[in-house]
Protein backbone atom coordinates (compact mmCIF):
# COMPACT_ATOMS: atom_id res chain seq x y z
CA UNK A 1 0.00 0.00 0.00
CA UNK A 2 1.34 3.45 -0.89
CA UNK A 3 1.74 6.20 1.70
CA UNK A 4 -1.15 8.09 0.11
CA UNK A 5 -3.37 5.02 0.25
CA UNK A 6 -2.39 4.38 3.88
CA UNK A 7 -3.22 7.98 4.75
CA UNK A 8 -6.63 7.62 3.14
CA UNK A 9 -7.42 4.39 4.97
CA UNK A 10 -6.35 5.91 8.31
CA UNK A 11 -8.58 8.93 7.80
CA UNK A 12 -11.43 6.61 6.88
CA UNK A 13 -10.76 4.65 10.05
CA UNK A 14 -11.10 7.83 12.12
CA UNK A 15 -14.27 8.85 10.29
CA UNK A 16 -15.81 5.41 10.69
CA UNK A 17 -14.98 5.43 14.38
CA UNK A 18 -17.10 8.53 14.92
CA UNK A 19 -19.89 7.05 12.84
CA UNK A 20 -19.85 3.99 15.08
CA UNK A 21 -19.38 6.09 18.25
CA UNK A 22 -21.51 9.23 17.83
CA UNK A 23 -20.98 10.00 21.52
CA UNK A 24 -17.41 10.99 20.62
CA UNK A 25 -17.34 14.73 19.77
CA UNK A 26 -14.05 14.38 17.91
CA UNK A 27 -11.14 12.07 17.23
CA UNK A 28 -7.52 12.66 16.32
CA UNK A 29 -4.63 10.34 15.58
CA UNK A 30 -0.90 10.53 14.92
CA UNK A 31 0.93 7.52 13.47
CA UNK A 32 4.68 7.37 12.94
CA UNK A 33 6.90 4.59 11.62
CA UNK A 34 10.46 4.81 10.29
CA UNK A 35 9.05 5.13 6.75
CA UNK A 36 5.68 6.81 7.27
CA UNK A 37 4.15 9.62 9.33
CA UNK A 38 0.56 10.79 9.33
CA UNK A 39 -1.86 12.71 11.52
CA UNK A 40 -5.53 13.37 11.07
CA UNK A 41 -8.66 14.50 12.88
CA UNK A 42 -12.41 14.56 12.52
CA UNK A 43 -15.41 15.91 14.39
CA UNK A 44 -15.59 19.10 16.39
CA UNK A 45 -13.13 20.40 18.95
CA UNK A 46 -16.00 22.61 20.19
CA UNK A 47 -19.29 20.98 19.18
CA UNK A 48 -21.42 23.87 20.43
CA UNK A 49 -19.73 26.36 18.11
CA UNK A 50 -19.02 23.79 15.37
CA UNK A 51 -15.26 24.36 15.49
CA UNK A 52 -13.54 21.48 13.65
CA UNK A 53 -11.03 19.31 15.50
CA UNK A 54 -7.43 20.04 14.52
CA UNK A 55 -4.44 17.72 14.96
CA UNK A 56 -2.62 20.53 16.79
CA UNK A 57 -5.37 21.16 19.34
CA UNK A 58 -4.60 20.95 23.05
CA UNK A 59 -6.10 17.76 24.52
CA UNK A 60 -6.72 16.57 28.06
CA UNK A 61 -4.40 13.59 28.49
CA UNK A 62 -5.83 12.28 31.79
CA UNK A 63 -3.82 9.28 33.04
CA UNK A 64 -1.41 9.36 30.09
CA UNK A 65 0.33 11.92 32.32
CA UNK A 66 1.27 9.13 34.74
CA UNK A 67 4.05 8.07 32.38
CA UNK A 68 5.52 11.58 32.46
CA UNK A 69 5.25 11.71 36.26
CA UNK A 70 6.98 8.34 36.57
CA UNK A 71 9.78 9.46 34.25
CA UNK A 72 10.27 12.60 36.36
CA UNK A 73 10.40 10.49 39.54
CA UNK A 74 12.99 8.17 37.99
CA UNK A 75 15.11 11.09 36.83
CA UNK A 76 15.01 12.41 40.40
CA UNK A 77 16.12 8.94 41.52
CA UNK A 78 19.05 9.22 39.10
CA UNK A 79 19.92 12.55 40.73
CA UNK A 80 20.21 10.74 44.05
CA UNK A 81 17.37 12.73 45.63
CA UNK A 82 14.82 9.92 45.74
CA UNK A 83 15.08 6.19 46.40
CA UNK A 84 12.49 3.83 44.90
CA UNK A 85 12.70 1.47 47.85
CA UNK A 86 12.67 4.12 50.56
CA UNK A 87 9.44 4.51 52.49
CA UNK A 88 7.29 7.62 52.28
CA UNK A 89 8.13 8.39 55.90
CA UNK A 90 11.55 9.56 54.69
CA UNK A 91 10.01 12.22 52.45
CA UNK A 92 6.54 13.20 53.62
CA UNK A 93 5.18 14.64 56.89
CA UNK A 94 4.03 12.19 59.55
CA UNK A 95 0.71 14.02 59.76
CA UNK A 96 -0.02 13.28 56.09
CA UNK A 97 0.82 9.59 56.50
CA UNK A 98 -0.94 9.06 59.82
CA UNK A 99 -3.88 6.70 59.23
CA UNK A 100 -3.16 6.39 55.52
CA UNK A 101 -2.98 2.60 55.37
CA UNK A 102 -4.71 0.57 58.10
CA UNK A 103 -5.31 -2.99 56.93
CA UNK A 104 -6.53 -5.98 58.96
CA UNK A 105 -5.84 -4.18 62.21
CA UNK A 106 -2.26 -3.28 61.31
CA UNK A 107 -0.75 0.02 60.18
CA UNK A 108 1.27 -0.05 56.96
CA UNK A 109 1.35 3.72 56.47
CA UNK A 110 5.09 3.92 56.99
CA UNK A 111 5.87 0.84 54.89
CA UNK A 112 4.69 2.17 51.52
CA UNK A 113 7.64 2.81 49.19
CA UNK A 114 8.03 5.12 46.21
CA UNK A 115 8.14 2.01 44.02
CA UNK A 116 4.78 0.93 45.46
CA UNK A 117 3.28 4.26 44.40
CA UNK A 118 4.61 4.30 40.84
CA UNK A 119 3.74 0.62 40.31
CA UNK A 120 0.30 0.70 42.01
CA UNK A 121 1.28 -1.89 44.60
CA UNK A 122 0.63 0.28 47.68
CA UNK A 123 -2.77 -1.27 48.39
CA UNK A 124 -4.40 2.17 48.59
CA UNK A 125 -7.85 2.63 47.08
CA UNK A 126 -8.40 4.79 44.01
CA UNK A 127 -10.01 8.15 44.73
CA UNK A 128 -11.77 8.48 41.36
CA UNK A 129 -13.02 4.91 41.58
CA UNK A 130 -14.38 5.26 45.12
CA UNK A 131 -18.03 5.97 45.98
CA UNK A 132 -18.63 9.60 46.84
CA UNK A 133 -15.53 11.10 45.24
CA UNK A 134 -17.11 11.86 41.87
CA UNK A 135 -20.04 13.39 43.75
CA UNK A 136 -17.58 15.92 45.17
CA UNK A 137 -16.20 16.64 41.69
CA UNK A 138 -19.61 17.00 40.06
CA UNK A 139 -21.02 18.93 43.03
CA UNK A 140 -18.35 21.62 42.86
CA UNK A 141 -16.69 21.66 39.42
CA UNK A 142 -15.02 25.03 40.17
CA UNK A 143 -13.11 23.71 43.16
CA UNK A 144 -9.33 23.66 42.83
CA UNK A 145 -8.01 20.60 44.65
CA UNK A 146 -4.74 20.21 46.50
CA UNK A 147 -3.17 16.74 46.40
CA UNK A 148 -3.29 16.52 50.20
CA UNK A 149 -7.08 16.74 49.97
CA UNK A 150 -7.28 13.62 47.81
CA UNK A 151 -5.05 11.83 50.34
CA UNK A 152 -7.39 12.97 53.12
CA UNK A 153 -10.38 11.58 51.23
CA UNK A 154 -8.70 8.17 50.91
CA UNK A 155 -7.82 8.11 54.61
CA UNK A 156 -11.32 9.08 55.74
CA UNK A 157 -13.51 7.26 53.23
CA UNK A 158 -11.69 4.24 51.78
CA UNK A 159 -10.35 0.95 53.09
CA UNK A 160 -7.00 -0.29 51.73
CA UNK A 161 -7.17 -3.45 49.65
CA UNK A 162 -3.98 -5.26 50.68
CA UNK A 163 -0.64 -4.81 52.43
CA UNK A 164 1.94 -2.82 50.42
CA UNK A 165 3.80 -4.86 47.83
CA UNK A 166 1.44 -7.85 47.94
CA UNK A 167 -0.92 -7.02 45.09
CA UNK A 168 -1.83 -4.60 42.31
CA UNK A 169 -4.56 -1.96 42.33
CA UNK A 170 -4.60 1.09 40.06
CA UNK A 171 -4.96 4.24 42.16
CA UNK A 172 -4.65 7.93 41.29
CA UNK A 173 -3.78 8.85 44.86
CA UNK A 174 -0.57 6.83 44.47
CA UNK A 175 0.62 9.40 41.98
CA UNK A 176 -0.47 12.37 44.06
CA UNK A 177 1.69 11.00 46.88
CA UNK A 178 4.57 10.43 44.45
CA UNK A 179 4.22 14.00 43.23
CA UNK A 180 4.37 15.30 46.79
CA UNK A 181 7.55 13.27 47.35
CA UNK A 182 9.09 14.80 44.20
CA UNK A 183 8.29 18.28 45.48
CA UNK A 184 9.69 17.48 48.92
CA UNK A 185 13.09 16.33 47.64
CA UNK A 186 13.52 18.88 44.85
CA UNK A 187 12.35 21.82 46.93
CA UNK A 188 10.30 23.10 44.00
CA UNK A 189 6.90 22.59 42.40
CA UNK A 190 5.96 19.48 40.45
CA UNK A 191 5.46 21.71 37.42
CA UNK A 192 9.07 22.88 37.70
CA UNK A 193 10.19 19.24 37.82
CA UNK A 194 8.21 18.48 34.67
CA UNK A 195 9.94 21.36 32.90
CA UNK A 196 13.42 20.45 34.13
CA UNK A 197 13.35 16.71 33.55
CA UNK A 198 10.96 16.28 30.59
CA UNK A 199 9.67 19.36 28.76
CA UNK A 200 13.02 21.06 28.19
CA UNK A 201 15.28 18.06 27.45
CA UNK A 202 12.69 16.33 25.23
CA UNK A 203 11.46 19.51 23.54
CA UNK A 204 7.82 19.52 24.62
CA UNK A 205 6.49 22.99 23.80
CA UNK A 206 2.74 22.59 24.32
CA UNK A 207 2.36 20.44 27.45
CA UNK A 208 1.19 22.15 30.63
CA UNK A 209 -1.05 21.85 33.67
CA UNK A 210 -4.36 23.46 32.87
CA UNK A 211 -5.92 25.68 35.57
CA UNK A 212 -2.56 25.80 37.37
CA UNK A 213 -0.12 27.33 34.89
CA UNK A 214 -0.39 29.41 31.74
CA UNK A 215 -0.94 27.52 28.47
CA UNK A 216 2.24 26.71 26.57
CA UNK A 217 2.43 26.90 22.80
CA UNK A 218 -0.13 28.00 20.24
CA UNK A 219 -2.32 24.99 21.03
CA UNK A 220 -3.20 26.49 24.40
CA UNK A 221 -5.69 28.78 22.69
CA UNK A 222 -7.48 25.83 21.07
CA UNK A 223 -8.50 23.32 23.73
CA UNK A 224 -10.49 20.31 22.53
CA UNK A 225 -13.67 19.83 24.54
CA UNK A 226 -13.92 16.59 26.47
CA UNK A 227 -17.12 14.85 27.53
CA UNK A 228 -18.51 12.27 29.92
CA UNK A 229 -21.62 11.20 28.05
CA UNK A 230 -23.47 14.45 27.34
CA UNK A 231 -21.60 16.42 30.01
CA UNK A 232 -18.90 18.77 28.78
CA UNK A 233 -16.37 18.92 31.65
CA UNK A 234 -13.64 20.80 29.77
CA UNK A 235 -13.75 23.81 32.08
CA UNK A 236 -14.07 21.88 35.35
CA UNK A 237 -11.31 23.11 37.63
CA UNK A 238 -12.06 20.13 39.85
CA UNK A 239 -9.96 18.07 37.42
CA UNK A 240 -7.03 19.39 39.45
CA UNK A 241 -7.84 16.52 41.84
CA UNK A 242 -5.94 14.32 39.39
CA UNK A 243 -2.76 16.39 39.93
CA UNK A 244 0.29 14.14 39.38
CA UNK A 245 -1.92 11.31 38.13
CA UNK A 246 -3.36 13.08 35.12
CA UNK A 247 -3.58 16.86 35.23
CA UNK A 248 -1.82 17.66 31.96
CA UNK A 249 -2.93 19.04 28.62
CA UNK A 250 -0.75 18.24 25.63
CA UNK A 251 -0.80 17.79 21.85
CA UNK A 252 -0.36 14.80 19.58
CA UNK A 253 3.04 16.13 18.55
CA UNK A 254 4.30 16.56 22.12
CA UNK A 255 3.00 13.14 23.15
CA UNK A 256 4.75 11.54 20.20
CA UNK A 257 8.05 13.32 20.90
CA UNK A 258 7.94 12.11 24.49
CA UNK A 259 6.99 8.54 23.52
CA UNK A 260 9.75 8.38 20.89
CA UNK A 261 12.33 9.67 23.35
CA UNK A 262 11.28 7.02 25.86
CA UNK A 263 11.27 4.27 23.22
CA UNK A 264 14.78 5.27 22.10
CA UNK A 265 15.93 5.57 25.72
CA UNK A 266 16.97 9.20 25.24
CA UNK A 267 15.63 10.52 28.57
CA UNK A 268 17.43 8.60 31.29
CA UNK A 269 21.13 8.77 32.12
CA UNK A 270 21.41 5.05 32.82
CA UNK A 271 20.04 2.17 30.75
CA UNK A 272 19.15 0.39 33.99
CA UNK A 273 16.61 3.11 34.79
CA UNK A 274 14.34 2.35 31.86
CA UNK A 275 14.78 -1.37 32.55
CA UNK A 276 13.45 -0.68 36.06
CA UNK A 277 10.52 1.24 34.63
CA UNK A 278 9.69 -1.72 32.39
CA UNK A 279 9.78 -4.37 35.10
CA UNK A 280 6.26 -5.72 34.61
CA UNK A 281 3.68 -6.90 37.13
CA UNK A 282 0.57 -8.75 36.01
CA UNK A 283 -2.56 -6.58 35.79
CA UNK A 284 -4.98 -8.77 33.83
CA UNK A 285 -4.94 -11.71 31.42
CA UNK A 286 -3.06 -9.81 28.71
CA UNK A 287 -1.93 -6.62 30.47
CA UNK A 288 0.86 -5.78 32.88
CA UNK A 289 2.16 -2.62 34.50
CA UNK A 290 5.64 -1.29 35.16
CA UNK A 291 6.29 2.10 36.73
CA UNK A 292 3.89 4.51 35.06
CA UNK A 293 3.63 2.45 31.89
CA UNK A 294 1.29 -0.35 30.81
CA UNK A 295 2.09 -3.26 28.49
CA UNK A 296 -0.51 -5.17 26.47
CA UNK A 297 0.39 -8.55 25.03
CA UNK A 298 -1.84 -8.80 21.97
CA UNK A 299 -0.73 -12.37 21.30
CA UNK A 300 -2.34 -13.33 24.62
CA UNK A 301 -5.53 -11.36 23.95
CA UNK A 302 -8.84 -13.19 24.12
CA UNK A 303 -9.56 -11.79 20.65
CA UNK A 304 -7.62 -14.12 18.36
CA UNK A 305 -7.73 -11.56 15.53
CA UNK A 306 -5.05 -9.60 17.42
CA UNK A 307 -2.63 -12.50 17.62
CA UNK A 308 0.57 -12.00 15.68
CA UNK A 309 0.80 -8.29 16.45
CA UNK A 310 3.10 -8.76 19.42
CA UNK A 311 2.87 -6.16 22.17
CA UNK A 312 2.36 -2.45 22.67
CA UNK A 313 3.32 -0.34 25.66
CA UNK A 314 2.35 3.16 26.75
CA UNK A 315 -0.68 4.47 28.61
CA UNK A 316 -4.35 5.37 28.27
CA UNK A 317 -6.48 7.96 30.02
CA UNK A 318 -10.13 8.25 31.04
CA UNK A 319 -10.63 11.00 28.44
CA UNK A 320 -9.94 8.26 25.87
CA UNK A 321 -6.53 9.74 25.22
CA UNK A 322 -3.77 7.22 24.49
CA UNK A 323 -0.15 6.82 23.44
CA UNK A 324 1.32 3.46 22.46
CA UNK A 325 4.61 2.22 21.09
CA UNK A 326 4.64 -0.92 18.94
CA UNK A 327 8.13 -2.44 19.11
CA UNK A 328 7.54 -4.92 16.28
CA UNK A 329 7.13 -2.09 13.75
CA UNK A 330 8.95 0.69 15.63
CA UNK A 331 5.65 2.56 15.37
CA UNK A 332 3.96 5.10 17.62
CA UNK A 333 0.25 5.83 17.98
CA UNK A 334 -1.05 8.91 19.80
CA UNK A 335 -4.66 10.00 19.82
CA UNK A 336 -7.85 10.83 21.64
CA UNK A 337 -11.62 10.45 21.36
CA UNK A 338 -12.39 13.18 23.95
CA UNK A 339 -15.12 11.02 25.48
CA UNK A 340 -14.92 9.00 28.70
CA UNK A 341 -17.48 6.54 27.35
CA UNK A 342 -15.08 5.54 24.55
CA UNK A 343 -12.16 4.39 26.70
CA UNK A 344 -12.87 0.69 26.07
CA UNK A 345 -12.82 1.39 22.33
CA UNK A 346 -9.16 2.46 22.38
CA UNK A 347 -7.56 -0.97 22.01
CA UNK A 348 -9.87 -2.21 19.21
CA UNK A 349 -9.24 1.03 17.32
CA UNK A 350 -5.45 0.94 17.78
CA UNK A 351 -5.19 -2.69 16.73
CA UNK A 352 -7.24 -1.89 13.62
CA UNK A 353 -4.77 0.90 12.82
CA UNK A 354 -1.89 -1.53 13.37
CA UNK A 355 -3.37 -3.91 10.83
CA UNK A 356 -3.86 -1.08 8.34
CA UNK A 357 -0.26 0.10 8.41
CA UNK A 358 0.97 -3.50 8.38
CA UNK A 359 -0.84 -4.37 5.16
Amino acid sequence: MTDAATARTLQLSLDHFRTDHPESPSASLLVETPAFAWEGACGFSDPTHRIPMNTGDSIYTASVAKTITAVVALRVVEEGLLDLDETLAAYLPAKLLDGLHEFNGQSYSEQITVRDLLGHTSGLADSFGSPGFMDLIVGDPERVWRPEETVAFIKEECEPLFAPGTGFHYSDVNYNLAGLAIEAVTGDSLDAAYRQYVYEPVGLTSTYRRFVEAPRGAAGSRVAHVFHGDIDFTEWRALTADWAGGGLNSTLGDMNRFLRALACDEIFREAATRATMFRWKRWSENASYGLGVMRIDLDADADASRHGLGEVWGHTGASSCYMFYWPKANATFCGTFNQVACERAILPFVTDVMRRIQS
